[in-house]
């Protein structure tokens, strides 16, 4: 989970506000922003009507989260999934015009907290982009 709090800190500091939906594995990841200084008045929950089953499925969750909040961004991350025997979630990212995403893979042994923490990494990641 190195480096997640320097990532989370920098997105406070820019004042960016991110909506998260209600959906997937976004209870330990708010619990990780949480754990931050000024990480919930960054990061917010946004209760939307949606799924987190599919890639689309997340893209609208994270789009629903923005509309339906004041924030510059909505978010949206998966339950913990498995690929080719690899544990991963995938995030996505809305603004007003496009959703984009990414797929974040535990490392052997990682644990839920440090699954959490390399999401928020990630998302961190792809909003200093913007």
């Amino acid at each position: 989970m190195a480096g997640f709090r320097e990532n989370l800190e920098s997105v406070v500091a820019s004042g960016k506000k991110i909506a998260v939906a209600n959906v997937g594995f976004y209870q330990p990841m708010m619990a990780v922003v949480a754990s931050v200084e000024g990480g919930e008045n960054a990061f917010s929950v946004a209760h939307v009507n949606g799924s987190a089953v599919s890639a689309d499925s997340l893209a609208q969750a994270a789009k629903a989260a923005k509309e339906q909040s004041t924030a510059d961004f909505g978010a949206a991350v998966s339950e913990v999934e498995t690929e080719n025997g690899e544990k991963l979630v995938l995030v996505c990212l809305a603004d007003s015009q496009r959703a984009w995403g990414a797929k974040v893979f535990a490392e052997d042994g990682e644990s839920t907290k440090a699954l959490a923490g390399a999401a928020i990494t990630k998302l961190c990641e792809m909003l200093s982009e913007t």
